[in-house]
């Protein structure tokens, strides 16, 4: 056994051994033990084929937010993560469909990955509650295939598809999962208020079980 081998096992068998607290709902754990909890499996490399894809797009329903997201195999693929802290969806905008216009406190960056239509994006420049009224900048893109755009965290965002025959398929990559493991995962919810996004519990009174992109 190496020697980073060993420590490891050292680490996690103090892990094993807690030190009593007092308390049910709080655990100190020596220091040996905290860095084993920190340590993470290696990530794996991952192959999606565009024919898996097309595929998968086709057998589940089209969400108006997305229809799959791409999830590794192993422990990674339980947070929803494709990559540390990131997340990657496919979006298939229907012909003639326009989305909701929606904001949320994650970042998307967009790969227009087949069809055409038109991406609104637009951006509160006041910054500030005290100025009596917001300040909008609106961006509105014809995008195509092979074009990317970003949207920023709050920026409320919609798409639509004018086109009668082709759908409007998008690669989405967003810092969903950051959030989420950070405790700080927002969006705005239809009547203007906040929704806390988290887990659901049997002893949880609020929030959502669905993040929603």
């Amino acid at each position: 056994m190496s020697g980073q081998a060993r420590n490891i096992a050292a680490s996690m068998t103090a892990y094993a051994d807690p030190v009593p607290s007092g308390d049910a709902d709080a655990t100190l754990v020596p220091f040996a033990g905290y860095l084993a909890m920190s340590a993470r499996d290696p990530a794996q490399p991952a192959h999606w084929r565009h024919s898996v894809l097309e595929a998968g797009c086709e057998k589940v329903a089209h969400g108006e937010r997305g229809t799959v997201a791409l999830v590794p195999g192993g422990a990674a693929g339980r947070t929803g993560e494709v990559a540390p802290g990131l997340s990657m969806t496919v979006q298939v905008v229907r012909p003639g469909e326009v989305t909701s216009a929606h904001r949320h406190a994650f970042w998307h960056l967009y790969v227009v990955a087949q069809g055409q239509g038109r991406a609104h994006v637009a951006c509160d420049l006041s910054r500030s509650s005290r100025a009596g009224s917001s300040t909008l900048r609106q961006s509105d893109y014809v995008v195509a295939r092979g074009d990317v755009f970003y949207v920023p965290p709050w920026a409320s965002h919609w798409l639509d598809n004018p086109h009668a025959d082709d759908a409007l398929v998008l690669y989405v990559v967003q810092n969903l999962p950051q959030l989420a493991g950070l405790g700080t995962l927002l969006r705005e919810a239809p009547d203007g208020s906040l929704d806390h996004v988290f887990r659901r519990t049997s002893a949880s009174v609020e929030g959502t079980g669905s993040a929603g992109e």
